[in-house]
This record gives C-alpha cells, structure tokens and sequence, in this order.
C-alpha cells in the first residue's frame, strides 16, 4: 500500500479548506441530492463529497456508506487531490498502490473508485466527488466527464457557502469597527487601547499596537498585549529592527501567515522577536504616514489572512488616524484656550428652561467656581453665583437674545471665589437649533477691575466738573460786573484785556459742559 503524498500546497491547502467552514457540520441536502444523484447516474452503491483534512478524510456527503470518515493515510482521495484529472482505479486488487489496503481487503471493500478533485475559488484541491462499488467497472472518457460536471456542482455548492461565509464575516467586521466607533468612554488612549483588544480577539492574535514612525525610530503610541511585562507605551527601537519597517517598503497592508517560510525570514525584526503572524497597515494623517497600526503573535497562522481582515485592520487604521488627529488637533485647542483670559463657552437653552454648558474652556474654575462636568449637566449652579440684583436682567436679556437671535451682551455680578461680587461681561452670538433649542457661542470676560478703574473715572470727572465750574462762575460774574463799570470807568486797553479773559472762561465753560459727554465715549 502507497501513503498519499501531501500537495505542495498543503498548508495554503489546508487554510482553504478551514476557510469553507464545511467540516464536521450537519449533512446538507444541497450536497446529499448531488450524492444521490451521482449513485443513480454511475449505478455505484456508494457516492461521497470527501474533504481532506489533515489526518482524516471526513466525508460532508455519504450515500451508500455509515461511516462519516476515514484516516487520510489509507484513503483513495488522498491520492486524487494530487492531480486535477478525475483519479479512476477499475479493479483495486491490480493496483499495487492499494491491493493491501484495509478499505480493500477488509469493509467496505474498494473495488472501483473514481474521484474529481474539488476546488476552493482559489483553485485549491480541498476534496473530492467519488463513487465506488465493491465489484471491478469500467469507466470510459464520457463517465470521467459527467462525474466532472457532477464535481463542478458541488464546487459551484461550496462558492454559495463560502460567498455567504464571506459577507456574514464581512458584516461581523463591520459591525465591531461600529462598536469601536461608537465607543466614547474614557480619553483617546482609553479608547484606543479597547479597540486595540477587540481588534486581537477578532484576529485571534496576541498583540495589538500603533506605533509611531519618527525619522527612523519606531515608538509605541498605543498598545494592548496577553503577553505581561513585554510593552510599554513609549518604548522606542530603530526602526530597521521592527515589522513596521517591512511595511513602510509599500506603505500598504502587510500580511504574515508565517514568517518562518516567508520571503522575510531573514530580516532582523524576525532574529530579534520572533513573532510569527503580523499584520499591519499604514496610519496616514494630512497626507503622511503617522506610523502603524499592527497585530502579532508567537505562533504562525493555521490560515492566511482573509481579504476581510486585511480590510478590517485598514478601516481600523483609518479610526485610528482620526482619533489621533481629533486628539492632536483639542490638545492645540487646549494649550491655546488655556493661556487666554476668562471663559469660553456654549451655552444651550432648551424650549422648557432646562440650560448646560455642553462646552467650557478651564477658565470656567476662575470665573464661576463650578467644573466643566458639572456645567455640562446643569447650569443652574453658574446661575446659582450670580448677585441676585442681577439675576432678573441677565435671564431677561437672555430670553431676547433667544427670540430675535441678536446678539448678547451683558455685564453683572457673581460670588467671587474669595468672597465679595466680581464684575464680569458676557458676549455671545445665539444659533438656533433643530430641535428648538438655542446654542450660544461666548466668551465671559473679568471686567471687576476694568470696572473699578471706571468708577474711578467717573468719579474724577464729577469731581473735576464740579471744582472747576465753581470758581470759574464766580470768575465770570465778576468779568460782567467790572465791564459793566461797577468799579467805575476803564481804558481801552483793560477793556481789551477783560474780553480776552471773558472769551477764554467761556471756552473753559464749554469744555466743562464737555466733559460728561466725553466720559459717555470712553465706555
């Protein structure tokens, strides 16, 4: 008896047949009516769909025979999936290759066998449709052709399934890139690490990383790992001793069944770490490459990386670019909002009174005492530090600026956080929303000691008014009287000299009615 020899595709073989998610499943009737179909058509008592796996022949159809598999070192198909011609043995007994084989000397007796191979769509032999009968036959060119259109049946079954396979694994992919995309809990690197894990349990692999590519060092940006004690966010290697480097060549997905017996086995990263199976694609930001997004482990992979996974990790990458470019682009926002003065905000009003502050910049602590995620929930307590002199007129321009959508513009009062009332001025500009809420873009300035310094002002200038429109009324009547000759006759030249005088109190007069109306300009 001859042992079948294995294809020399045997893994990428084996990977297919995985792949067709067809063994030790139920007995199907696409399948059992082409068995039986095939029976009838030969008049043999036996007819199988036969799949190879490694050790065993398991039979997905059997007409004729009880028993659901065999050892694939005795089997008939063994030797059939080694050539693309249907195998056909007329009589065992002169065959050398299985004379003595147990399937022929003992039950069910193999007289006859003719098998077609059966093809994945990628052209991998992964079975075959045989009849048998336990007397001799013959089997002329006609019958190898119907028993190949037969098979061509059964691998037309198998591209149904595996095209149904296809999109429920396609849809399973896309539903956890929406339970990533959905998730919102936690900061950018919290969520990343989450996607990271689901990533791994999906692919079935041991690591998960984005790197980030810096010249020629490779960093770990974020990370999650099964293996304890090996990764650290941060950790830093030249570039040319890691994975990522095979894919920066392309700057495409990169997929690693098994390094080992790939045309990488050479390259340092596989001296250094080892890892087996690795997948990565590009993490493009602005139109560069950030770094990587890729998944490893010790262990190669029983099957290649289907299209759906590579597909995956690239829409994965692309999130990934995202959260990083929203999370670089509020980190800006934050440096720059943190260094200006006083608060920005929203300030969102529903039609039943309800009001948050769905954003504020940290100035919220200075000015109101209150945190952004207590504001963001209710407003009530910012409203709650307002003087309650000028509780009425804030909530009334308030309700103006809602109803015209003009813009706000107030100044009050609050509890300042050392005690005492602040002066502080609010400017917003209203949006009226779908749903019949009003969203206030602003910006709340501290004007306590703006407002002292008018005060001030208004003060020096009552008080300049005042001393100098005393003396300068007395100034003037007596000008009236003296050239009115109450003090008796005048020369020519003091009569001169007192109109100048006179002229000039009243420019003097002028400007001290002036003043009021200039203070108003400088407010």
């Amino acid at each position: 008896m001859k042992t079948p020899d294995l294809p020399h595709d045997e893994a990428h073989r084996l990977s297919a047949l995985d792949e067709l998610a067809l063994l030790d499943t139920p007995p199907e009737e696409r399948f059992d009516r082409l068995t039986r179909l095939a029976a009838r058509t030969f008049g043999v008592p036996v007819a199988l769909v036969s799949l190879v796996d490694r050790n065993r022949q398991w039979f997905k159809s059997r007409y004729g025979l009880e028993t659901p598999e065999t050892a694939r070192d005795i089997s008939f198909c063994g030797h059939a999936i080694l050539r693309e011609e249907p195998l056909v043995i007329e009589n065992a007994l002169n065959d050398e290759r299985f004379a003595d084989n147990p399937l022929v000397t003992g039950n069910p007796n193999i007289r006859f066998y003719a098998g077609a191979p059966l093809h994945d769509r990628h052209g991998h032999r992964v079975g075959t449709l045989c009849v048998i009968d336990n007397r001799p036959r013959t089997f002329t060119g006609g019958d190898k052709a119907t028993l190949r259109d037969l098979a061509d049946l059964v691998e037309r079954e198998f591209g149904l399934g595996e095209l149904g396979n296809y999109y429920e694994e396609r849809n399973r992919a896309l539903n956890i890139l929406t339970e990533v995309a959905l998730d919102t809990e936690g900061d950018a690197g919290q969520r990343a690490t989450r996607a990271l894990e689901i990533a791994c349990d999906y692919l079935g692999l041991e690591t998960g990383i984005v790197s980030r590519i810096t010249g020629r060092a490779n960093t770990v940006h974020w990370h999650f790992t099964r293996l304890e004690g090996t990764l650290a966010n941060g950790n830093t290697l030249p570039l040319e001793r890691t994975y990522c480097s095979l894919m920066l060549e392309t700057g495409q997905v990169l997929a690693i069944d098994n390094m080992g017996q790939s045309p990488y086995h050479a390259h340092t990263c596989y001296q250094v770490f080892g890892l087996e199976s690795y997948l990565a694609a590009p993490v493009w930001i602005d139109g560069e490459i950030f770094g990587t997004i890729n998944f490893s482990a010790r262990h190669p992979r029983s099957r290649p990386f289907s299209a759906t996974e590579k597909m995956f990790v690239t829409l994965l990458a692309r999130w990934v670019a995202d959260t990083i470019y929203q999370q670089q682009h509020s980190e800006t926002l934050n440096k720059l909002v943190t260094q200006t003065p006083g608060m920005l905000y929203q300030y969102r009003l529903w039609p039943g009174g309800h009001s948050t502050f769905p954003y504020t910049s940290p100035g919220i602590q200075d000015i109101y005492d209150v945190t952004a995620e207590e504001a963001a929930t209710d407003a009530a307590p910012v409203f709650g530090r307002i003087h309650p002199e000028d509780l009425a007129g804030v909530s009334e321009s308030i309700r103006v600026s809602a109803e015209t959508l003009g813009n706000w513009q107030h100044q009050y009062r609050i509890r300042w956080k050392t005690g005492g009332w602040h002066w502080v001025e609010d400017q917003a500009k209203p949006e009226k929303l779908p749903d019949g809420s009003v969203l206030w873009h602003g910006y709340i300035a501290d004007i306590n000691e703006r407002h002292k310094i008018d005060e001030m002002k208004n003060q020096f200038i009552s008080n300049v008014s005042h001393e100098l429109r005393t003396p300068l009324t007395s100034i003037s009547g007596s000008l009236d009287l003296i050239l009115g000759g109450v003090t008796g006759p005048l020369t020519e030249k003091t009569i001169q000299m007192l109109d100048i005088v006179r002229r000039n109190s009243d420019q003097l007069r002028h400007l001290i009615d002036d003043l009021p109306d200039i203070e108003k300009l400088w407010r």
